[in-house]
């Protein structure tokens, strides 16, 4: 299990956004004090704090997001927005096209490019909505244009 269930790292101090801030035993907080989690965002987004468009599209270009922790499913189910995140080395030396492409040998036998989560209706068997939400999670390539 990863220490923060994915999200993106700070180097050295334990600050930054989540997918969980650790406790040790006895409750006290482990990560730095300005680290934040996917959880308090959706607590923002409850109480009316934060606000996402209605086409909301987010894209991580941080390495292996897609495949460290849930980070990037809880965060496109809390802000209803697609995720475009890598699962694997992400790379910007192209820009504005990045890739998304195995860093290690073990990584090879692996999908290492962009995945797309999108939270959208659940339909019945005759093409209805459920009122149910669902994760839909697309494979879409080791290249992606940003902008």
């Amino acid at each position: 299990m990863y220490k923060h269930e994915g999200g993106f790292w700070s180097e050295g101090n334990d600050a930054g956004f989540y997918g969980k801030i650790r406790y040790d035993k006895k409750g006290k907080r482990i990560d730095n004090e300005d680290a934040r989690s996917v959880g308090d965002l959706a607590a923002l987004i409850h109480d009316g704090h934060v606000v996402f468009c209605k086409k909301c599209n987010i894209t991580l270009t941080g390495c292996r997001i897609a495949t460290t922790g849930n980070f990037a499913e809880r965060l496109g189910k809390f802000t209803q927005c697609v995720v475009n995140a890598g699962a694997g080395n992400v790379s910007g030396e192209k820009a504005p096209v990045f890739a998304s492409e195995p860093g290690e040998w073990e990584e090879r036998k692996l999908y290492t490019g962009w995945i797309r989560y999108e939270w959208k209706d659940i339909l019945d068997k005759k093409g209805r909505p459920t009122g149910k939400k669902g994760l839909n999670r697309i494979e879409t390539g080791k290249t992606k244009k940003i902008w």
